[in-house]
């Protein structure tokens, strides 16, 4: 088999899902990819989503009590 390059767009990422605990991952794989560990519980995942539509809604919500407001006043 030849050695030959692969081109491939540099935004290119690859994400591997595992539920092995990291300690577990060989160190032949490891030292090629960049091993996370995340331990969610459902009460972060819940807080963080909910921060997440908060600051999404935030703008319209502020735009449309501004737009109330200058209605207010012309109405005075």
């Amino acid at each position: 088999m030849e050695d030959h390059e692969v081109e491939c767009d540099p935004r290119f990422r690859l994400y591997l899902h595992t539920t092995v605990e990291p300690h577990s991952v060989p160190q032949s794989l490891a030292a090629y990819a960049s091993v996370m560990y995340f331990q969610l519980f459902r009460a972060d995942v819940e807080e963080d989503l909910l921060n997440r539509f908060m600051a999404h809604e935030k703008g319209r919500l502020e735009d449309e009590m501004n737009a109330l407001r200058q209605v207010c006043v012309c109405l005075v």
